[in-house]
């Protein structure tokens, strides 16, 4: 058996593969890397093995596999086979068990996680964005204010220099 970050493997020796001086030649295929979280990164990639669940598969080359119970089979369920049937079963059960709980896991702790820290990222961008638009707002509101100041101002300028020559005239012709 061998796991890393990339590889999940088994293999599965036999007396023949161990000769001394053999080479021996491993195929290695299925798997999936998955890309999760909000940035493409090899941080982020994750990568799940699944083997086969087929009934050929099931079960081990020891006890037998869960396609030789069928009629006709080496393994066919009959009264005189019973524990052998079992054993095979009881192999497919673990190993269908076992899958299972590595799919629990990755769901667990790699997408679930990565689910909760993608709203977490998502709440803060949002409320961000809520910050600047109140301080957009607040800007806005002064330059609005400061605005009336000014327009105020000047019609009280325009209002008073208005007067102030009626009373001119009017002091004048007090003045006669």
């Amino acid at each position: 058996s061998y796991r890393d970050n990339s590889t999940d493997a088994t293999f599965a020796l036999t007396a023949t593969s161990n000769v001394a001086a053999a080479t021996t030649t491993f195929n290695i295929t299925g798997g999936a890397d998955f890309q999760i979280g909000s940035k493409v990164t090899e941080a982020n990639r994750f990568s799940l093995g699944i083997n086969s669940v087929a009934a050929t598969s099931l079960g081990n080359s020891t006890v037998g596999f869960l396609s030789t119970l069928k009629s006709g089979e080496a393994n066919a369920l009959n009264s005189t086979n019973l524990p052998g049937v079992q054993k095979i079963a009881d192999a497919a059960v673990k190993q269908v068990a076992s899958l299972r709980g590595r799919l629990g896991l990755f769901q667990k702790y790699a997408v679930e996680s990565n689910i909760n820290a993608l709203q977490t990222e998502q709440a803060a961008s949002l409320e961000a964005g809520s910050a600047i638009r109140d301080a957009d707002f607040a800007k806005e509101t002064a330059e609005l204010t400061r605005q009336q100041v000014l327009q105020q101002s000047a019609q009280a300028a325009f209002s008073i220099s208005a007067q102030r020559p009626s009373q001119a005239l009017a002091l004048l012709s007090l003045l006669r």
